[in-house]
């Protein structure tokens, strides 16, 4: 499965990612003290996404592979 970055902006409050995989979608915004995750695709069209302390317990919450590789892939960035 592979991650396609669609657009990556880094800000002075951190690094921000919209991805696609498969047929999911997702916006990751990474910054110093918290990840954040907005899933769009299938069932979750909505526009409130999830806050994580960190990107393993962001991993961690989700099932699907595809999401847990976009927010990988963004915290790879973010180190980059």
């Amino acid at each position: 499965m592979t991650v396609n970055v669609t657009e990556a902006t880094r800000g002075s409050n951190g690094v921000e990612v919209e991805m696609v995989c498969g047929t999911s979608a997702a916006s990751v915004l990474i910054t110093a003290s918290a990840v954040y995750v907005l899933v769009r695709g299938g069932a979750t069209r909505g526009k409130v996404g999830r806050r994580f302390a960190d990107v393993a317990s962001a991993v961690a919450a989700y099932k699907t592979d595809a999401v847990r590789r976009m927010i990988e892939t963004a915290a790879e960035m973010a180190v980059a």
